[in-house]
Order: C-alpha cells, then sequence, then structure tokens
C-alpha cells in the first residue's frame, strides 16, 4: 500500500466522498464515519468479529451505503 500525504489522499478522493475509520480489536471492530467535508468522524458502528471475509463483506456494503 502506496503511503500519501492528507492533502494527497483528498486530493484524489471524488466530491462528497466520505472515509470510514477502522478501531480493530479483539472481540469487536469499531467504524467511524467521516462527514463529507472530512474534518469530523463520528462513531458508526460496532462489529462483532468472525472471519475475515464475512467482516470485510459487512464493512464494504457500509462503505458503499455510506458512499466512503
Amino acid at each position: 500500500m502506496a503511503l500519501s500525504t492528507m492533502a494527497a489522499l483528498r486530493a484524489s478522493l471524488p466530491r462528497g466522498a466520505r472515509l470510514i475509520g477502522l478501531d480493530p480489536g479483539r472481540r469487536i471492530i469499531g467504524l467511524a464515519l467521516s462527514d463529507v467535508t472530512l474534518l469530523l468522524a463520528s462513531p458508526y458502528a460496532a462489529l462483532k468479529r468472525g472471519r475475515l471475509r464475512d467482516n470485510a463483506a459487512e464493512i464494504a456494503a457500509i462503505a458503499r451505503k455510506e458512499g466512503a
């Protein structure tokens, strides 16, 4: 995965896109969702940790739904 600056990340996103933050704990994966200005992130959901494939599918579905 390439590393970049926040300015480069912001410039690469489509207008109105949001970001998802992940907090992978031992039993729960916490999700936060940014606003469209990318200035503020708020708690969004907590997923029970399970198979990686299942958790990844849940996170991908949330990303599609929320435009992240």
